[in-house]
């Protein structure tokens, strides 16, 4: 009946008169039973179109096998109707409309997915005269708060060739005109519009998930990008978003965008890969506070420049091999643990003041660490401010934001610390760069969304060179953040403590 598929099983009503015979009825059209309506006109042309329609409920195999797969763009039965012209024997065009109310829809490359909702639906035309390519003309897609319109072009093979989506709303935070091109199995796409959504994408580049080998390893997506807003977390945008960027498995492999903050303030992301095949990310910027609100990482540092560089990790690796994040010239406002460091220093030094209602402010903040499935591990953090300065290091569950974290708080920082670079006897009296002749061994234990501050007022009294004796928490890292060899059966334990502290 159609090319590679045979009629069987039919039940059908035939109607034939002088000029036209027509049947009604349905039948098994290859392994799918179908409704199916035809009309043939009686005539002496081996070539006379026939009409016919066929309605049925395709699977992801139907689609499959009749070539027009769009795994793993759209998945899931799809109750379709196709109206169609055959001349001699060939199949030359066809209307088609669709039910999408159980079908997901997916454009990985976009971070953008859409569970089946019911009334979604499609309508296109078909034209198959070209024996390689199906063209998909007047397409549109429709649903709530979606609507997509444009043409595409699948090969008779199976797969994408290319599209154009002028108008690819997928809501109302994603209004956007799409190009792609697959023409030699590269995946390229144009992404251009008036708003994009990046919160999905920047939820997957700090997932805990990490592939396994060979894992997700598919085709690159190249992407070039020009939007004028993003939308990413905690409430933050990013104006006029230019770049490009090369996708695979999920996974960023290089970069190269900007954009800037509602504030005016730039911000810039590069990932590249060295000759030795690692990746390596770069973010700067000039707002701080911004960026780490925007990837959902800390709410409450305000302004500050932001230099931060990272080794990604590959499959079956961790997510950050070894990353530093460097920070200049901010405040942190309602920090509940810092408020507590700062409350116990200045009581200790001070005899005791009111609060503070103005936040900290710091000069410096530099810190080591590394991200695996599990946890965020911290090396040698310092922090330094007029007023306060610490050093830290420990871990953070990632699961339930545990954390044990160890350091010292060093009270009026600028004159404590100034001491610390005069070699040998800075050491002795601060216990190295960046330290103070005075300070306090801390612990921070419970999880950061309910800290739990602890401190050993016998550090206070320690020569610098000693204080190490008395800390309290942390220590499970090495200084750049990764894990101190033999790490297995410490974290174990350390897990069972995390457990115990909360």
């Amino acid at each position: 009946a159609i090319e590679g598929l045979d009629l069987t099983d039919a039940d059908f009503d035939l109607t034939l008169d002088d000029t036209v015979i027509s049947g009604k009825g349905s039948a098994m059209l290859g392994e799918k039973r179908a409704r199916i309506s035809w009309r043939r006109p009686l005539t002496k042309s081996a070539n006379a179109d026939e009409d016919f329609t066929i309605s049925a409920s395709l699977t992801d195999r139907d689609r499959q096998k009749l070539g027009i797969s769009l795994d793993p763009y759209l998945v899931g039965p799809t109750p379709v109707e196709v109206s169609m012209v055959r001349r001699g024997t060939e199949i030359v065009s066809a209307r088609v409309e669709a039910d999408l109310s159980q079908t997901r829809m997916e454009l990985e490359a976009l971070g953008w997915s859409r569970a089946p909702a019911k009334g979604t639906k499609a309508t296109f035309k078909v034209n198959m005269a070209d024996a390689k390519v199906i063209n998909i003309e007047d397409l549109e897609i429709e649903g709530k708060d979606l609507k997509i319109v444009g043409k595409v072009r699948v090969s008779k093979a199976g797969g994408l060739i290319d599209a154009s989506l002028p108008r690819f709303i997928l809501s109302d935070t994603n209004q956007l005109a799409l190009e792609i091109d697959n023409s030699d199995g590269n995946l390229r796409m144009g992404v251009g519009g008036a708003s994009l959504d990046a919160r999905p994408l920047i939820g997957d580049m700090m997932s805990s998930k990490v592939a396994k080998p060979g894992e997700n390893t598919g085709p690159p997506v190249s992407i070039n990008t020009n939007i004028s807003r993003i939308y990413v977390h905690r409430g933050e945008l990013v104006n006029n978003l230019k770049g490009s960027l090369v996708i695979r498995g999920g996974a960023v492999q290089q970069a190269d965008i900007n954009g800037t903050y509602v504030n005016g303030a730039p911000i810039t992301m590069r990932v590249t890969r060295d000759a030795s095949g690692e990746r390596r990310m770069r973010v700067t910027g000039r707002d701080a506070g911004a960026t780490l609100r925007a990837v959902n990482l800390y709410s409450k540092m305000s302004g500050g420049t932001i230099d931060f560089g990272a080794i990604l990790g590959n499959p079956g690796q961790g997510a950050i091999q070894r990353g530093m994040l460097e920070v200049r010239n901010f405040s942190v406002q309602n920090e509940a643990a810092l408020t507590e460091i700062d409350r116990t220093t200045r009581q200790a030094g001070r005899g005791g003041r009111g609060p503070r209602n103005d936040g900290l402010r710091f000069s410096r903040m530099s810190v080591p660490f590394s991200v695996d499935n599990s946890y965020v591990r911290i090396g040698d953090a310092l922090v330094q401010g007029p007023e306060i300065g610490a050093s830290a290091q420990g871990i953070i569950r990632k699961q339930d934001l545990a954390m044990d974290i160890g350091g010292t708080i060093i009270p009026a920082y600028a004159l404590n610390s100034a001491i610390s670079g005069v070699p040998l006897l800075g050491d002795v009296l601060t216990g190295g760069k960046g330290q103070g002749v005075f300070g306090l061994n801390f612990a921070l234990q419970g999880s950061m969304n309910d800290p739990r501050f602890l401190v050993n007022p016998v550090s206070a009294i320690a020569p610098g060179i000693f204080r190490n004796l008395f800390n309290i928490g942390g220590g499970q890292t090495n200084a750049d953040g990764t894990a101190r060899n033999g790490a297995g059966s410490q974290q174990r334990q350390r897990t069972r403590e995390l457990k115990t502290n909360r």
